[in-house]
């Protein structure tokens, strides 16, 4: 029945949506933090201490999961859309035959 599908793939798409939000989020609890050094991190402008944008290398390797933590909360909501979308669609439907 279409109905069933309908719950079935937005099941699914919620399902792989959490299976990448925990691939992502132990991908960036791998990652080390190391705090920024306030001495180095200043580079000295006239009087005034500038603050050196020092990402590297370490920003660069959580890029990739954040990117996917993003995508995997439009994956989720996306699926949880599909399944408010069948449940209007079959509460028209009961309205229509009742």
């Amino acid at each position: 029945m279409m109905i069933n599908s309908a719950v079935s793939t937005g099941s699914a798409s919620i399902q792989g949506a959490i299976k990448s939000l925990d691939s992502s989020a132990q991908e960036i609890a791998k990652q080390t933090i190391h705090p920024i050094d306030p001495v180095s991190a200043a580079a000295p402008v006239g009087d005034q201490q500038t603050e050196v944008n020092s990402h590297g290398p370490q920003a660069a390797s959580l890029i990739e999961p954040l990117v996917e933590q993003n995508r995997a909360l439009y994956q989720a909501q996306a699926g949880a859309k599909i399944i408010s979308t069948n449940n209007e669609v079959l509460g028209s439907l009961l309205d229509i035959f009742a």
